[in-house]
């Protein structure tokens, strides 16, 4: 499981830049309002006021992020690594992981964010659906595949 924890907050550190790219392009909300919209996760909508990203906000945000990406990665790693067929099979396990992205994505924007996270609303689906199945579910699979799949794993002299 400790694979799939470091394998997620890697996944997720390539998603945040995923975020950030996209922000300063203009296709999603700016990097200020994704920083308060996932440190709201935390302490609630609207707890940010002032405008702008402060260093306590971006680290809680930053934390926040992390801490579920290691979480998904851990709860895949631990799914994939009893599964046999993604256990041992390249394809299946990075196809899988893209899935479980979209599944992240579907979970977190249409069933639970408009219930208790409505701020969520405000980003660009399209832009969060790349960003949750290509970015995150995406490279976790590839990063889980490198440490999984017999083939990949480096040898040690």
């Amino acid at each position: 499981m400790g694979i799939g924890a470091l394998t997620g907050v890697l996944a997720g550190l390539v998603f945040a830049l995923f975020q950030v790219i996209m922000a300063a392009a203009g296709l999603g909300p700016p990097l200020s309002e994704l920083t308060e919209m996932v440190e709201g996760l935390t302490f609630g909508g609207g707890a940010v006021s002032a405008p702008g990203i402060a260093a306590p906000e971006l680290a809680i945000a930053g934390l926040t992020h992390l801490v579920l990406s290691a979480i998904y990665g851990a709860v895949f790693g631990a799914v994939a690594s009893k599964v046999g067929a993604l256990r041992n099979n390249r394809i299946a396990l990075i196809g899988a992981a893209t899935v479980f992205g979209l599944l992240i994505w579907i979970v977190n924007f249409y069933v639970i964010a408009p219930v208790a996270f409505p701020w969520f609303a405000q980003t660009n689906a399209v832009v969060q659906f790349f960003a949750h199945t290509l970015f995150y579910g995406t490279v976790l699979g590839l990063m889980l595949e490198v440490t999984m799949i017999p083939a990949r794993r480096p040898r040690v002299r």
